[in-house]
């Protein structure tokens, strides 16, 4: 990769014809005008060992200014009826770059890189500190659904019975799935995740990874005068971490895998609607995330941190008007398109970032958030 800073030029072409009456002048001019700009800026190369991450980073942008057509027609008269028309035609660049793009969110995808580097460590997403404290509820829930089991027509009957005297089938329907989205499936990973456990015992170096993503699109329209810009763009900031450890205290590292030794992420697991914040701003990932920080039983040996950010739109514009006089029809086309990426080398357990609040829900966070309202109501 060698480095580059240089602005783009092309040819820009205008030609103006003035008629009086029966008579015409037109004249042309070719131009060389700037185009854009295309910039890489890398270091030297630095391939290291092979063994070990080294740190690296480059920068490549490119960019075009609006290409397309103007077209201005204007008719003049004069004393003694005198009448003239003057067309200004220009092929060529016609506006400068106009493309706007979302602002990156890199905290959403470090935290999330380090939660799922956390969670391959841990090989699993159990917590029984949390299942345990939530027995009462938890056998509650695995006796009603027993019930519902040994007398399947009889629970379906008596729920459609209930339903229609009281009305309440979306209540219930609410409950059903939260009962599952909070109750089964946490404590399924709970215990089949023990399964995996013992895999940690062995005293020897653990290479893991973890990535994420959070990518965000906009579509923009910009007024300047008479001249419309509309814009497509998305952006991407990516996080990879990787690094290499081994266990030291078989104890405790199974201890840390299977349980959160954190007081205070267990009261926040446990705090009412906990979960809704989480959806928002991801508290509970952020305790746990800093908890498996500290590398209870484990040793560091050798880790990297790496960050892109990918930004690429495209825009037109538009430009028609007319006055008593004057006519003009303009439109054209940009590109856009930068690339950012940074590899460090850590000497220690990745720490998260503090959170910061997530716009982006899924499908299935909005059907928790809409079956905890409907309980509430």
């Amino acid at each position: 990769m060698k480095p580059i800073d240089r602005y783009l030029t092309a040819k820009r072409t205008q030609t103006r014809t003035t008629t009086f009456g029966s008579n015409s002048m037109t004249n042309t001019t070719v131009t060389e005008v700037t185009s854009g700009r295309e910039l890489v800026v890398c270091p030297a190369s630095n391939l290291g060992d092979r063994r070990l991450p080294t740190p690296w980073s480059y920068t490549i942008e490119k960019s075009t200014d609006y290409v397309g057509s103007y077209v201005s027609i204007s008719d003049y008269s004069g004393g003694s009826g005198v009448t003239w028309t003057d067309v200004i035609s220009i092929q060529g660049i016609i506006h400068s770059n106009r493309i706007s793009f979302a602002s990156p969110r890199p905290t959403v995808a470090y935290n999330k890189a380090v939660a799922n580097l956390y969670d391959e460590i841990r090989g699993t997403n159990l917590n029984l500190a949390v299942d345990i404290a939530e027995f009462k509820e938890t056998a509650g829930m695995l006796k009603g659904a027993a019930d519902a089991i040994r007398h399947p027509l009889r629970s379906v009957v008596k729920g459609l019975q209930y339903g229609l005297k009281h009305r309440k089938f979306s209540k219930d329907a609410a409950g059903a799935w939260l009962q599952y989205a909070f109750g089964w499936a946490p404590l399924c990973e709970s215990l089949s995740g023990l399964i995996d456990v013992t895999r940690k015992l062995e005293n020897h170096p653990f290479k893991v990874k973890g990535a994420s993503c959070a990518v965000d699109s906009l579509s923009d329209h910009l007024v300047e005068g008479n001249v419309h810009y509309y814009s497509n763009s998305r952006t991407r900031a990516c996080y990879r971490i990787g690094l290499t450890y081994s266990v030291n205290n078989s104890f405790n590292a199974t201890l840390a895998s299977v349980t959160t030794l954190d007081p205070l992420a267990i009261a926040w697991e446990l705090m009412p609607f906990s979960f809704l914040v989480d959806y928002f701003f991801n508290v509970g990932g952020f305790l746990a995330s800093l908890e498996s920080s500290l590398g209870v039983g484990l040793d560091f040996h050798s880790g990297y941190i790496s960050y892109l950010l990918v930004k690429e739109g495209s825009g037109t514009f538009i430009e028609q008007w007319a006055d008593s006089e004057t006519s003009v029809l303009s439109n054209g086309s940009a590109n856009s398109k930068s690339v950012y990426f940074n590899r460090s080398v850590v000497y220690d357990f990745p720490v998260p970032m503090p959170p910061t609040f997530n716009t982006s829900l899924s499908s299935r966070r909005l059907l928790n958030t809409a079956a905890v309202l409907r309980q509430l109501l």
